[in-house]
């Protein structure tokens, strides 16, 4: 009698799993998160929603709702990098950048706009390619440098064209033909979708 018991729980427990993941709603957009009341995008947040993490760090980061915290804002933006939002991502690496509500940290900055860059946001690979061209938070590498501001340009970023130009010109013709294969290797590699 015990096994049946037993057994008629594993079923009805296997049962219930089933049932409340196929419940599960998809995870929340970053357009859905900023639509939300700031009590409901706190509670999102708090249940480890990233694009509510990342939503609740800029309106702390911008002021949005008479709350400015850039502190917090790097807090939320940083959860929501973790979990793999690319948008968060660029945001804390800005941050770093910047020096904004942490202290600037280009290394760290580096590390968050790579992420980014690679999953297609052109500020980040712009931004990464200005911290690669003069050696900030990493050995500066004009190869880099120029692969990443190539992508940013091919994806449209403003500045992105003239850095590269400008580097352009600075680059002896070896040198410079091994940046474009780089760059090639990079556009194939990596979105360019943001």
């Amino acid at each position: 009698m015990k096994k049946i018991w037993l057994g008629v729980l594993l079923v009805v427990a296997v049962a219930a799993g089933w049932y409340f993941y196929g419940q599960q709603t998809p995870p929340m957009d970053v357009v859905s998160a900023a639509r939300l009341p700031l009590l409901e995008l706190q509670r999102a947040a708090e249940r480890g929603e990233p694009a509510a993490q990342y939503v609740l760090g800029l309106r702390y980061e911008t002021g949005e709702g008479g709350i400015k915290e850039p502190v917090l804002a790097v807090s939320w933006y940083r959860k929501a990098a973790e979990q793999g939002l690319v948008d968060a991502q660029q945001a804390l690496g800005y941050d770093y950048y910047k020096g904004v509500g942490v202290t600037r940290d280009l290394a760290s900055a580096l590390h968050w706009f790579q992420l980014a860059a690679e999953q297609g946001m052109r500020d980040a690979q712009y931004l990464l390619g200005d911290l690669y061209e003069n050696g900030r938070g990493v050995a500066a590498d004009r190869q880099q440098a120029y692969a990443w501001y190539a992508l940013a340009a091919a994806g449209g970023q403003p500045a992105a064209k003239k850095a590269q130009e400008a580097l352009m010109a600075k680059m002896p013709a070896a040198s410079l033909a091994q940046a474009r294969t780089l760059a090639a290797s990079y556009a194939r590699q990596y979105v360019t979708a943001h």
